[in-house]
C-alpha cells in the first residue's frame, strides 16, 4: 500500500511538472526569450563547438565531418533549441523531436557521458548569452525544458539499445540452427540489415587467388553499391603503407584481425575511390570486423554500413560489433570442425546457382542400382544438376553455396522432376523405384512433408517407391523430438534410407536409434587399393551382416570395377551403383539402357575380389567356430567322431584327409585349387587355428596366398 502511494505521489509530481512545462504561463514567460534567441542561436551553437572540442569522441566526430556536414548539424541544434524556447511546444511534440535528436545522437556514436556533457555546456553558454536578472524566469523554464529534452533524448538511446539486444537474440537464434556458412552468413546480413542504425553489410573473404569476394549482402543495394565500387581487393599484396598510404579497412582488419572503422565515408582517404558510390547508396559510416578462427586469423569479414557518420565506435556500439563477432567466430569454428572449410564464392555466384534452382536450370540426371540377386535394374537414384548456358553442374560444384531456402527449392524442383518422370518409364512398361536426397533440415521444416505428400498424389506415385535418402554428411538437427519428425514421413508410406554409411556424423548411432529402411556404404569404404582391398571387403561385409541383422536392405553406392561387384554377391549386398553399372544419365536415355543392357551370365567366381571375398566370409567363420580350449580342439581330431565322418564325407578329395574339416572351403574358392589341397592352403588353415589370425605367420601366409591370385 505504502508503495503504491509513494508511486502515485510520483506520478502527480510529474503531472504536476509537466504541467508547469507546456502551460500557458510558461509559453508567456518564453516568448519573449524565444524572440531573443532567434537572433542569438547561432552564436551560441557555435560556442557550444568549440567546447564540444574540448571532448575527445564528440572532437574526433566532429572533426570526420565536412563542412557542408557541420553546417547542417549546427542547423540542425539551431532549430532544435529553438523548438525548445517555442510557446506552443506540447509533451507529445517535445517527446518526438528529442527522440528523434536521440536517436541521431545514438547512432552516431555519441556515448551518453558525452551527451550529457553536451548540454552542461549547453546550459553554460546560455546562461553566459542571457541575462539572468532580466530573463531569469523564462530562462529557468528553458532550463527545464532543456533537462526534459535530455531525459528524453536517454529514452531514445534505451530503445536503441534494446533494439540491439533483439539483434542479437535474433543472431543466436540463426547461429544455434544453421548447418553451414551460406545460412549463417545470409541469415546474419539479413538480421543486421534491418537493425535502425545499419545501412546496410556484407561478408567475404579472400579467393585462392587472394581477391577479396563478397558472399553475401543484406539487400540489393549494397551489392549494387559493391558492383559499383569494382571493391576487388588483393588481401596478399603488399601493404599500401609502402605507398605512404594507410591500408584500407578491409585489408587492415584481415591482416590484424582488428576491427577498423571507417568514421565518415566522404572525409576518409582511404574510402576515396569509393565515396561517390557510397554516399549515393546512402552508406555514410563503416566498420570492418574480422571472424577469427581460434588461432586468431581471420576467417572471414564482416562489413557494416552506418546510416550516419560515426563508424560504430560509440561505446554500446563497440561492445555490440564485439558481441557479433564473437557468436560468429564461434559457429564459423563449429561448422569448419564439422564440414571443413568451403571456397570464397562471390555473391553474384550465389545469386545465379539460386536462380538457375527457380528456374528451368535444374535437371536431374538418373543412375542405375542392380539387384545383385537378380542381375537386373530395380530403381534409379535421382541426381541434381545445374544447367547454366552450356555448362553442366555437378553438385559439388554448387551444394556448398546454397541456402537453406535453396535447398528447399531445389528438393521441391527434384523430387517434382523424378516422380513425373518415374510415371512417364511406368506408361512405359518400366517400373523403377526412385530415390531423391533429402536434407537433414527437412526435419525442422515441415514444408518438406507437405511437398512429398503433394507430390506422390499429384503423380499418383506409390509410396513405397519413393526411398528418400538422408545425407549422412550433414548432422541431425538438435532439439527436436526426431523420431515424431521421421514418422511424418514414414506416414507417407515412403522408405527412408540412410546416405552415404561412413562418413559424417555418428553413423552407427543412427542406425541403431532411426527406423530407416536401408542405407548406403558409401563410396569412401568402397574404395579399393591394393592390400586395402582385403579390408575394404571386411567393412563391407561386416556393414552388410548389421544392416540385415536390422531389417534393412544394404546398397553398396561408388562400385567402379565389375570384378567388385562379384565380391558383392558372395557378401551377400542388396544393391549396387556406380560406374561399373553405369554413370548418371539423362531420363531421356535411361529407357534405352536398361533395354539394352544384358544381364550378367552366371559363371563360377574366378575374380581376384570375389576370392579376396571369400576369404573374408572364411575367416569370419573360423573366427565364429574356433574354440578355445585345448580339450574341445582336440576333439576336433577324433576319427570316431560320427559329425566328423558325415563332414568327410560331404567333402572333396582334396579335403577329406585335412585334420580341419570343418574350416574348410569348397575347390577353387580362394585359388584355383582347394587351399587346404595346397602346402600354402594347409598352412593357413593350421596356422590360424594354432598360432591364431593376429599372428605375424598367419598374416604372413595370407600375404601369400593373396600374392597368387
Amino acid at each position: 500500500m505504502l508503495k503504491y502511494a509513494r508511486y502515485a505521489a510520483n506520478d502527480a509530481r510529474a503531472a504536476e511538472e509537466n504541467a508547469q512545462l507546456y502551460c500557458d504561463a510558461s509559453a508567456a514567460t518564453l516568448s519573449a526569450l524565444h524572440d531573443a534567441l532567434q537572433t542569438r542561436v547561432a552564436a551560441i551553437v557555435e560556442r557550444l563547438h568549440v567546447e564540444l572540442a574540448r571532448l575527445p569522441r564528440a572532437k574526433r566526430l566532429l572533426e570526420a565531418l565536412t563542412v557542408d556536414e557541420s553546417r547542417r548539424v549546427k542547423e540542425q541544434q539551431m532549430h532544435h533549441l529553438l523548438a525548445l524556447a517555442n510557446v506552443q511546444l506540447t509533451q507529445e511534440n517535445h517527446r518526438d523531436i528529442a527522440h528523434r535528436a536521440g536517436r541521431m545522437h545514438a547512432i552516431a556514436g555519441l556515448d551518453r557521458e558525452d551527451l550529457i556533457d553536451a548540454y552542461a555546456l549547453l546550459a553554460d553558454a546560455l546562461q553566459r548569452e542571457f541575462d539572468t536578472a532580466l530573463q531569469g524566469g523564462a530562462l529557468d523554464a528553458l532550463m527545464r525544458r532543456l533537462t526534459r529534452d535530455l531525459a528524453f533524448q536517454m529514452e531514445a538511446y534505451r530503445f536503441l539499445q534494446d533494439a540491439r539486444h533483439d539483434v542479437i537474440a535474433s543472431i543466436a537464434r540463426v547461429t544455434a540452427e544453421v548447418r553451414c556458412y551460406t545460412d549463417l552468413i545470409e541469415g546474419v546480413v539479413g538480421i543486421l540489415g534491418a537493425h535502425a542504425e545499419i545501412a546496410g553489410c556484407a561478408v567475404g573473404r579472400p579467393d585462392a587467388r587472394g581477391l577479396f569476394q563478397f558472399e553475401a549482402v543484406s539487400d540489393r543495394r549494397i551489392g549494387q553499391y559493391l558492383r559499383d565500387a569494382d571493391a576487388l581487393i588483393d588481401v596478399g599484396a603488399a601493404s599500401d603503407d609502402a605507398d605512404g598510404q594507410p591500408d584500407r579497412p578491409i585489408i587492415h582488419s584481415w591482416r590484424r584481425g582488428e576491427i577498423d572503422r571507417v568514421i565518415n565515408m566522404a572525409t576518409d582517404v582511404r574510402m576515396t575511390p569509393f565515396s561517390p558510390f557510397a554516399l549515393a547508396a546512402g552508406l555514410r559510416s563503416a566498420a570492418t570486423v574480422p571472424v577469427r578462427r581460434a588461432t586468431r586469423e581471420p576467417r572471414a569479414i564482416l562489413i557494416v554500413y552506418g546510416v550516419l557518420p560515426g563508424g560504430f565506435a560509440g561505446a554500446d556500439q563497440a561492445d555490440f560489433l564485439s558481441l557479433v563477432q564473437t557468436m560468429l567466430e564461434l559457429v564459423v569454428c563449429r561448422i569448419e570442425q564439422l564440414d571443413g572449410s568451403t571456397a570464397a564464392t562471390p555473391y553474384p555466384v550465389r545469386q545465379r546457382l539460386s536462380g538457375l534452382i527457380r528456374s528451368d536450370g535444374l535437371r536431374m540426371h538418373y543412375q542405375p542400382l542392380v539387384d545383385l540377386r537378380t542381375g537386373r535394374i530395380g530403381g534409379v537414384e535421382a541426381l541434381a544438376r545445374l544447367q547454366d548456358g552450356d555448362a553442366t553442374l555437378a553438385p559439388g560444384q554448387f551444394l556448398a553455396n546454397l541456402s537453406h531456402e535453396d535447398l528447399f527449392g531445389l528438393f521441391t524442383g527434384g523430387l517434382d522432376q523424378a516422380l513425373r518422370q518415374r510415371s512417364e518409364w511406368l506408361r512405359d512398361g518400366l517400373d523403377l523405384g526412385i530415390s531423391v536426397n533429402l536434407p537433414p533440415a527437412a526435419f525442422t521444416d515441415r514444408r518438406y512433408v507437405e511437398t512429398t505428400r503433394a507430390a506422390l498424389q499429384k503423380y499418383g506415385c506409390v509410396p513405397n517407391k519413393l526411398t528418400l535418402e538422408v545425407l549422412e554428411s550433414e548432422e541431425l538437427p538438435r532439439g527436436i523430438r526426431i523420431l515424431d519428425e521421421i514418422a511424418r514421413f514414414k506416414s507417407l508410406g515412403v522408405e527412408l534410407a540412410q546416405d552415404d554409411l561412413g562418413v559424417g556424423y555418428s553413423s552407427l548411432n543412427r542406425l541403431r536409434e532411426l527406423p530407416f529402411d536401408s542405407f548406403k556404404i558409401d563410396r569412401s569404404i568402397v574404395r579399393l587399393d591394393g592390400q586395402d582391398s582385403l579390408d575394404a571387403l571386411r567393412f563391407i561385409y561386416q556393414l552388410t551382416r548389421l544392416g540385415h541383422s536390422l531389417g534393412m536392405s544394404v546398397t553398396v553406392e561408388g562400385v567402379e570395377e565389375e570384378d567388385l561387384i562379384e565380391a558383392l554377391v558372395i557378401l551377400d549386398a542388396d544393391r549396387a551403383q556406380g560406374y561399373a553399372i553405369a554413370r548418371p544419365m539423362p531420363a531421356e536415355a535411361v529407357a534405352g539402357w536398361i533395354r539394352g543392357r544384358k544381364l550378367p551370365e552366371s559363371k563360377a567366381p574366378g575374380g581376384r575380389l570375389g576370392k579376396l571375398a571369400r576369404l573374408v566370409i572364411w575367416e569370419e567363420s573360423v573366427q565364429l567356430n574356433t574354440v578355445v580350449s585345448r580339450e574341445a580342439r582336440a576333439l576336433l581330431h577324433a576319427d570316431s567322431c560320427e559329425a566328423d565322418h558325415s563332414m568327410k564325407q560331404a567333402l572333396s578329395a582334396s579335403c577329406r584327409d585335412c585334420a580341419y574339416p570343418m574350416y574348410c572351403i569348397d575347390d577353387e574358392a580362394i585359388l584355383l585349387a582347394s587351399p587346404c589341397g595346397t602346402k600354402a592352403g594347409s598352412e593357413l588353415v593350421e596356422l590360424a587355428l594354432g598360432a591364431g589370425m593376429k599372428s605375424e605367420a598367419y598374416l604372413a601366409a595370407r600375404r601369400e596366398l593373396i600374392a597368387k591370385m
